[in-house]
């Protein structure tokens, strides 16, 4: 059995409002109390709306701890 605790999820974005290269920086979000596999398939299916186009953006997320 797994054992439940807090698990760290980064990815790195690519911010592309100011051209096409953009700027990179990573966002990290914590998940409380989860098992590895779930917290695993939730920051590798992270994504969120654009606030202007309403578009998914998937970033390249992997579990950090």
């Amino acid at each position: 059995t797994s054992c439940k605790k807090d698990r760290i999820c980064t990815c790195k974005v690519v911010d592309k409002t100011n051209g096409s290269n953009g700027s990179k920086y990573d966002v990290t979000y914590t998940m409380h109390n989860v098992t590895k596999s779930t917290a695993k398939t939730n920051c590798i299916d992270y994504e969120i709306k654009d606030e202007t186009t309403g578009e998914s953006i998937t970033y390249d997320c992997f579990l950090k701890k």
